[in-house]
């Protein structure tokens, strides 16, 4: 399954309406990520947050992709400072071809990115990058 040019555009444009802004992405998102592990962290509960591949077509012409990949580092930096977290970014992994919509990957590549994350882990990859992909 692939995308025609007028449905990753209909995707686009749902994304556009559904986040209701011009590409920017509020602090609530990040700041509720840190309430979230420190609920974890003072439980005792070992994290481990994946950052997931998206089509190409979709990272290049999405502002919130673009946003995410900067503002991120901000949070990623006080949570890895602040809690036992592994970040793992498979955000490189996909294909255009993996995908059967703007961001949800087709079940038989979702094997493939489990495995990847296995191997990372096993390997003890606790930070890949936190560079902009």
């Amino acid at each position: 399954i692939s995308l025609s040019p007028a449905q990753k555009e209909f995707a686009l444009e749902f994304w556009r309406s559904y986040m209701q802004n011009n590409g920017t992405l509020a602090d609530e998102q990040f700041n509720e990520l840190i309430r979230i592990l420190e609920r974890a962290h003072a439980n005792r509960i070992k994290t481990i947050l994946v950052d997931l591949p998206l089509p190409e077509w979709h990272r290049s012409n999405s502002p919130y992709f673009k946003h995410y990949q900067t503002k991120k580092l901000k949070y990623l930096r006080q949570a890895m400072n602040q809690f036992d977290l592994v970040y793992v970014n498979l955000q490189d992994l996909a294909e255009e071809n993996d995908f059967y919509d703007s961001a949800h990957p087709k079940p038989s590549k979702t094997w493939v990115w489990s495995q990847s994350l296995a191997r990372k882990l096993a390997r003890g990859d606790r930070l890949l990058s936190l560079e902009n992909k």
